[in-house]
């Protein structure tokens, strides 16, 4: 799955407002494993065009639409264009760390436009990828195949791909990066006082 965080201007129920987003594919909320509170959400087979949904965090769903659950499958206005909201999602760490932090209400389903905007240009480096490993892969042979995979494009693109590479880490690992340090000084200061 894919994302892109970013900013749009949202001019829904009262003074328009500009928000932390993320542009996102079709399947980034299955494979986080988060299910829609409200609304059936947005995939590649739902009710609404995977291109033209909104999904609310439970926040701004809360503060910006009072709750009303007809809001779902109302039309928006982001950035000039008109999507449905196809659901609400639960203020969930593991969604929004992978954003702006904390600070994301509001995800977009990447649309044709998008793609003709960043997609075709060769070295475009607009989104980020999360995948889940096979069960019989560990992360450090992900990172081979995809060190390969980066060879490969630097030799074939040497414009676009020279001196880039990837990444392979858990889930668990990323969202816990910034923390870890002030994780060990506190538990060596619980150890200290114990």
């Amino acid at each position: 799955s894919a994302w892109r965080p970013t900013t749009v201007n949202l001019a829904a129920r009262g003074e328009p407002l500009r928000d932390h987003t993320a542009i996102f594919s079709a399947n980034y909320f299955s494979l986080l494993a988060v299910r829609p509170i409200l609304g059936p959400g947005v995939s590649a087979n739902g009710p609404i065009e995977a291109d033209r949904g909104v999904v609310l965090s439970e926040r701004l769903w809360r503060s910006r639409f009072g709750a009303d659950t007809d809001g779902v499958g109302s039309s928006e206005t982001l950035d000039g264009k008109v999507f449905s909201v196809a659901g609400v999602i639960p203020s969930a760490r593991r969604v929004s760390a992978l954003d702006f932090g904390e600070r994301v209400h509001l995800w977009r389903a990447v649309s044709p436009d998008d793609l003709t905007a960043y997609g075709t240009v060769r070295g475009a480096r607009w989104v980020r990828v999360i995948a889940r490993l096979a069960p019989s892969m560990s992360v450090q042979q992900a990172q081979v195949e995809f060190a390969n995979i980066s060879r490969r494009f630097a030799a074939e693109f040497p414009d676009a791909n020279r001196n880039w590479s990837t990444r392979v880490e858990l889930l668990h690992d990323y969202l816990v990066r910034d923390a870890k340090l002030s994780l060990w000084v506190l538990l060596g200061a619980v150890a200290l006082v114990l």
